[in-house]
């Protein structure tokens, strides 16, 4: 006669679920950080193209300055973007690694992802600014040249 009871502890501990539940949270907020910081690299190409198209239509070269500017600040921000999706990209590595983690390296994850939280909040503010200054800048400065 075969024992059909199951034993306990082939059921997973509240702790375990409750562990794989924020570990699949933490993947679900890296990978959104992911998508954010490929939109703002594939938005940084679209003003350097606008910038292009200033600079060809403008002959007179007298937004130099400004252009100069956000040259300057696209480089810094691409290079930004580009180690944030480094550390993005190994904290996932790092939560996908060990489902079955112990508590203290459950700890050092979200301590991780709550550092990377606040500095991809501080970039995508930066970048989000950065859009409406140019934007508006560009606009003033050649409403400018018409009223001229």
């Amino acid at each position: 006669m075969v024992n059909n009871i199951i034993s306990i502890s082939t059921y997973p501990s509240k702790e375990v679920i409750m562990k794989n539940t924020i570990s699949k949270q933490l993947l679900y907020e890296a990978e959104t950080w992911k998508r954010s910081i490929v939109f703002m690299q594939t938005e940084l190409v679209f003003k350097k193209n606008r910038i292009a198209q200033i600079l060809m239509e403008m002959p007179d070269r007298s937004m130099l300055d400004p252009i100069e500017h956000y040259q300057h600040l696209f480089i810094e921000l691409e290079k930004s973007l580009h180690l944030f999706r480094l550390d993005i990209t190994s904290q996932i590595e790092l939560i996908k690694k060990n489902h079955e983690v112990s508590l203290h390296q459950l700890q050092e994850k979200l301590m991780k992802q709550k550092k990377l939280r606040i500095e991809i909040g501080m970039v995508e503010k930066l970048f989000n600014k950065m859009k409406f200054e140019f934007n508006q800048s560009f606009s003033t400065k050649l409403t400018k040249k018409i009223k001229e």
